[in-house]
């Protein structure tokens, strides 16, 4: 299901697939998923805060987030979100933040004024043949990283 008032961007339940479906110019996050949800082929840009935002098991798939308030995509919770052949530019903030047991792969992470990919987790991490240019902070920045924990990072 879904939601949406003023202001708001589109909020996805659990089970539910999106796709070709453009948000913008939301005053909060462009897409929020609380579960399970894949979005294919989906663009977000000029939202207040993320792009794209995923609290557990999302897969994003083609999809475009640019000149968003903050990051591009948002990955937190409890893990198992992945993006694939997706892009992220020109976001105030940061391209990707990655959560735990995330990842990132296929994609192309460029221009955004923040890091290019932040993760933010205790637990693994996958960034795999990904395109991370010309951001103002770090191509990849470990911010929360234990030990025990992984990273794989494949070009």
């Amino acid at each position: 299901g879904f939601a949406g008032g003023p202001g708001d961007g589109f909020h996805a339940a659990d089970y539910v697939t999106i796709s070709n479906l453009a948000t913008m110019n939301a005053s909060v996050d462009g897409f929020s998923q609380a579960g399970r949800v894949v979005v294919y082929s989906c663009v977000s840009h000029d939202s207040g805060q993320s792009g794209f935002v995923a609290t557990y098991a999302s897969k994003f798939i083609q999809c475009e987030a640019y000149s968003n308030g903050t990051s591009g995509f948002a990955v937190s919770g409890t893990g198992g979100t992945h993006i694939f052949s997706s892009e992220s530019y020109s976001n105030v903030g940061d391209g990707i933040l990655l959560g735990t047991d995330s990842g990132v792969a296929d994609s192309l992470i460029y221009g955004n004024g923040g890091e290019g990919v932040k993760v933010n987790t205790g637990g693994s991490v996958d960034i795999v043949h990904c395109t991370i240019d010309n951001n103002a902070g770090n191509g990849i920045k470990f911010s929360t990283f234990n030990r025990g924990n992984t990273a794989a990072l494949y070009d």
